[in-house]
């Protein structure tokens, strides 16, 4: 079993704040076709080194865990973000990630000017719950083939109680590495079906 704890940084939670009060005053950013739209959320920008895929499931679970921007970014992902941490992704899941930011920005362009919220969570994009947990703690993966399915308990303080949730990782072999494809979420949902907008 593998324990660890991960402190997320407040000051990037602030620069969100920040970024999103200037996305609303100036209703977004226009330019090149391929150009990313501000949004609060992915204003959060990675940090620190970026994690490497591993030879068994549970390497590349603790890379990812163990990440900050993996672990702190909250609503959906910047394509910076999606780089940072592309290297532990399946192809499929990075095209899902490139998908949502078109969407994004298709949705940005069609309500310009309108005073509406983005359909899409705001808490953290790969765990469960809208608070954030404080640490995680890695079970024994179940291998099925070139699948494992590694379970991730999830642990937070709210209003001085603990909770804990389980979310369930699936990793995928590819080439020798296993990478990250899908999470059942241990309240509801899963991680490709939490991307996706809602209208």
């Amino acid at each position: 079993m593998t324990y660890c704890r991960l402190l997320v940084s407040k000051r990037a939670n602030v620069l969100c704040v920040f970024a999103a009060l200037a996305f609303s005053s100036c209703g977004g950013l226009s330019g090149e076709k391929d150009e990313e739209l501000v949004t609060w959320s992915n204003a959060f920008r990675p940090t620190g080194k970026p994690p490497a895929p591993g030879d068994r499931p549970e390497d590349t679970a603790r890379a990812l865990y163990s990440n900050e921007t993996f672990f702190g970014v909250r609503g959906n992902l910047s394509k910076a973000g999606t780089e940072h941490l592309g290297a532990c992704f399946t192809p499929s899941l990075l095209r899902r990630f490139a998908a949502q930011r078109r969407e994004i920005n298709e949705w940005f362009r069609k309500h310009r000017g309108e005073n509406l919220k983005l359909p899409l969570g705001e808490g953290p994009v790969f765990l469960s719950g809208y608070e954030h947990p404080q640490q995680f703690q890695l079970g024994k993966p179940k291998m099925i083939g070139d699948r494992a399915f590694v379970p991730v308990q999830l642990t937070a303080l709210y209003h001085g109680e603990l909770d804990l949730v389980t979310d369930e990782a699936l990793f995928v072999r590819r080439a020798g590495k296993w990478l990250l494809d899908d999470i059942h979420f241990g309240y509801a949902g899963t991680l490709r079906k939490a991307i996706k907008l809602k209208d």
